[in-house]
């Protein structure tokens, strides 16, 4: 019995040990429990801080991408003049002088400026804040403080800097931009050959009057925090440059100078017609009905909350708008200083947006806006409102054509006697002196062996000079591997030129019916870019016409233009087109990074751009066509014309890829008993224009024009850092 009672007793001691060392597990397990709790909370709020500053970092790059048009490339606005204001702050490329930070004090956004007291040359950086709270759409910068020398390292401790709330915290943010010196040819000394000299804005004489480059560097530091005892740092950093220059014809879409027909008879924007992209006109635009303006959703299922607006911008402060067929009502059309056209509480005309029914046009009355501006103003720099028109010291492609600088206005003075002492001096076939120049087609070349014709390998001096009419031109990617650019024109003298472009070998062979028997072909050194210095239009090929470029008929323009060719084709009077215009790689309009080289423009000064009905149907026209100087008094009314439109059968579609610049509108279609005649019109925009691209030596307004190249796409370094 006694033995029993003793093992009970060390059984209830067992079980209470066994209690007590659970219990200390359990605790121990809870105490645990608690603190890794409490690093995972402290885990978890770091981690949220460290996000919020890389996102309050990357919404202050989205800030800055605004204020210099890199994202969205039409944001802000450049208000000084470019003629007189800009060169004193290029100096002459004298680094010591330059002032590169200036052209910050002329930048708008949302029609407010940035608020930064005037740069000294001295100046080598300047800092903003971010505040997200600003009621401005874009503008959420504001500026702080600028400084010589180095920037502080940490720019949040040069004021205060306002919280911008993200999920459960907040960030400060700062942008700080500084100038940096790189090597050019336009750095005083200029050197003919690199090293080239450095400075802090280039000049570039040969892509455009007055285009000039400043070289910057940004870094950006941004502060999350959560609650106040987490606080994490983050830093963006890289490089880019900003563009300022004229703004070029070539970023529309649509341009008219007159928007009528050269006879005066009215035209309109009609409810089933749909632009995507700019569109300006210097006079008064006609809306009947609801036609659109902007950039459908191609997404699937469509969503009209991402349709995007595009310009839509009138000189005159009204606009005109007419009312549907079949809708009941009266006056049919008004004229209103206003965006629309609103009767008892309806919409009756006005531009929209695209919709997700485009070819349902009963429900557009509800769309949408469009971006419509009217009254504006082509030269911000003087009193009044200015129409966009060409500068009197634009680009001069006749003396181009031949090899001169087109930075040098001299040729705009020259007499005829003048013109052809020029032509004959590159021309080897022609003898020097003031003699007319008999019509023909000539490729301009270095004056280094004088009236002879062998094939010595000269260099080019210019681009394609044709003296009087072409009866025809036509492009094509040619050679064993399609690689090489063929040009075959046919002059009406009865002379064949053909001109293989080879840019790999940097060669160009001609082959020519008027040159003698034995030595029709030879090969040049160089490319026909037009003047031969150092350009950024590398793929360059000029060719000007001194008369009509066809004759009508089956005889005009028409082809396919390789993949690398950058050409412009200037045409004193009309250019007659007979067959599609196409590029051998089409850009895709609606994927940014999507940059082939081949750009076309087709520009004539005096002339009108004439569709002969030889063309197809369903034409394909890829380029930027020009027809008139805006603003120019010329005795000339240029404007595009499908010859013969109300005689001929339907067409089908009038499909461009890039831009129709006009002085007058042109009228590709026409409605006989019901039925469409010629062309409808299907338009798209090559938004490559709208990132800077332009055909070589194409004309430029009077708009000057800001841009960052190398900001939007380009992945910067980033870097955590620990605030103080």
């Amino acid at each position: 019995m006694r033995a029993r009672k003793e093992q009970a007793g060390m059984a209830l001691l067992s079980v209470l040990i066994v209690i007590l060392v659970l219990s200390l597990l359990g605790g121990l397990v809870l105490y645990l429990s608690g603190q890794e709790s409490q690093l995972s909370t402290v885990r978890y709020r770091a981690a949220q801080s460290l996000n919020i500053a890389e996102g309050g970092a990357w919404a202050a790059r989205a800030a800055l991408m605004a204020v210099l048009n890199a994202d969205p490339t039409d944001a802000a606005q450049f208000t000084a003049d470019i003629s007189s204001t800009v060169p004193g702050w290029y100096a002459g490329g004298n680094r010591d002088l330059q002032n590169a930070l200036a052209f910050l004090t002329y930048l708008q956004v949302d029609g407010q400026p940035l608020g930064v007291s005037a740069p000294e040359r001295s100046d080598a950086w300047v800092v903003f804040r971010v505040n997200w709270s600003r009621p401005t759409p874009r503008l959420k910068l504001e500026f702080v403080a600028k400084g010589s020398g180095v920037p502080p390292d940490d720019p949040l401790s040069l004021g205060t800097f306002p919280q911008n709330p993200v999920g459960d915290g907040a960030y400060r943010a700062a942008v700080v931009l500084m100038r940096r010196s790189a090597e050019h040819p336009s750095c005083a000394p200029q050197r003919a050959n690199p090293p080239f000299s450095e400075c802090f804005i280039h000049l570039n004489t040969e892509t455009g009057p007055a285009a000039y480059t400043i070289p910057l560097e940004y870094r950006i530091v941004a502060d999350g925090q959560v609650d106040p005892a987490f606080r994490r740092r983050v830093s963006l950093q890289g490089q880019f440059r900003v563009e300022i220059s004229r703004r070029s014809f070539a970023e529309w879409l649509s341009f008219t100078h007159v928007f009528s027909r050269s006879d005066g008879a009215a035209v309109y924007y009609y409810v089933t017609e749909s632009l995507d992209g700019p569109v300006h006109t210097n006079g008064q635009f006609r809306f009947w009905g609801f036609p659109k303006f902007g950039t459908p959703d191609v997404g699937s299922p469509c969503d009209e909350g991402r349709v995007q607006a595009t310009r839509l911008t009138s000189t005159d402060t009204f606009a005109v708008f007419r009312r549907l067929p079949g809708r009941p009502g009266s006056p049919v059309e008004v004229t209103l200083e206003a965006n629309e056209w609103v009767e008892g509480g309806q919409r009756v005309a006005a531009p929209v947006l695209p919709d997700c029914t485009p070819s349902n046009f009963d429900d557009d009355s509800d769309n949408r806006p469009a971006q419509f501006q009217r009254g504006f103003d082509g030269d911000p720099n003087t009193p009044g409102i200015q129409p966009i028109t060409v500068p009197p010291n634009s680009f001069n492609q006749r003396a181009i054509a031949l090899g001169w600088d087109p930075g040098d206005p001299t040729p705009n003075g020259w007499s005829a006697s003048q013109w052809k002492r020029r032509i004959r001096s590159v021309v080897p076939e022609l003898a020097d002196g003031p003699d007319s120049v008999p019509p023909g087609i000539y490729v301009p070349v270095a004056d280094t062996n004088r009236n002879s014709v062998s094939d010595s390998g000269e260099p080019l001096a210019g681009g394609v000079y044709v003296e009087g009419d072409l009866r025809s031109l036509r492009m094509d990617p040619c050679g064993p591997n399609r690689d090489l650019a063929c040009y075959h024109f046919v002059h009406t003298n009865g002379q064949e030129v053909t001109v293989t472009v080879d840019r790999e070998n940097n060669q160009t062979t001609v082959t020519n019916s008027a040159w003698p028997p034995g030595s029709r072909t030879r090969t040049f050194t160089g490319v026909p870019k037009g003047y031969q210095g150092t350009s950024a239009y590398r793929n360059a090929m000029i060719i000007y016409v001194h008369g009509n470029l066809g004759t009508g008929g089956p005889n005009g323009l028409s082809g396919q233009l390789e993949e690398k060719e950058q050409t412009l084709i200037t045409v004193r009077r009309n250019v007659y087109i007979t067959g599609h215009l196409r590029y051998e790689r089409p850009p895709n309009p609606y994927d940014p990074s999507d940059n082939p080289l081949n750009l076309l423009g087709v520009f004539t000064p005096l002339g009108s751009l004439r569709i002969t009905p030889a063309a197809p149907e369903n034409l394909d026209l890829h380029g930027v066509f020009m027809a008139g100087q805006p603003g120019v008094s010329d005795g000339v009314n240029s404007e595009l014309l499908v010859e013969n439109v109300c005689s001929l059968p339907n067409k089908g579609e009038l499909r461009l890829l890039g831009g129709m610049i006009l002085e007058y509108a042109g009228v590709t279609g026409c409605v006989v008993g019901g039925g469409v005649r010629g062309y409808s019109e299907h338009t798209v925009y090559d938004r490559r224009m709208s990132r800077g691209f332009s055909p070589p030596y194409f004309p430029t307004t009077l708009l000057p024009a800001i841009r960052a190249e190398g900001l939007a796409g380009a992945k910067p370094q980033w870097r955590e850092g620990s605030p103080p």
